[in-house]
């Protein structure tokens, strides 16, 4: 029985784990969430946590590759980091100028435009969220994979 409750407690967390990790951003409004969600947990969860669900350099030079564009992808994963943190670390600072709760902002709307770039369909979107009855925006851009999209910027957190 004690070999049965452990296999079910495994087989338990595996599924859980598994569908966490499934982010599959398939339409654009799952876009709009996930950032959402990113900014509402963005005082608790780590910088990792946070940078961990952008696009990669590997990603980034698959998309390439697939659409068969000539031009070669020279950004590497550092640089890419580097860029995501960069707008995380601007994006943390305007909450303290702007005295937000991040753990109490309301969703309010993600209105997004898509365009194609050589077969490539990218996303460019407004999250509008609600803090302490004031309105606030972010821009967020994302690319499509040809399974999903793939978050690549969030910035520019200001009032509404």
């Amino acid at each position: 029985m004690k070999a049965f409750n452990t296999l079910l407690k495994f087989s338990l967390a595996i599924l859980l784990l598994a569908n966490c990790k499934s982010s599959n951003l398939k339409e654009p409004e799952q876009v709009g969430q996930l950032v959402f969600n990113l900014l509402k947990n963005i005082s608790i969860d780590t910088k990792k946590a946070y940078t961990d669900k952008f696009i990669t350099a590997n990603d980034l030079q698959r998309i390439v590759n697939k659409h068969n564009i000539a031009e070669e992808i020279t950004v590497t994963q550092d640089e890419l980091t580097s860029e995501i943190e960069s707008e995380y670390n601007e994006i943390k600072a305007k909450g303290i100028k702007y005295s937000i709760n991040w753990q109490k902002i309301e969703y309010l709307d993600f209105i997004y435009s898509t365009s194609t770039y050589e077969g490539i369909l990218n996303l460019e979107g407004k999250l509008y969220f609600k803090y302490d009855d004031e309105t606030y925006i972010v821009d967020v851009k994302s690319i499509f994979s040809g399974k999903e999209y793939k978050l690549y910027s969030i910035d520019y957190l200001r009032y509404n």
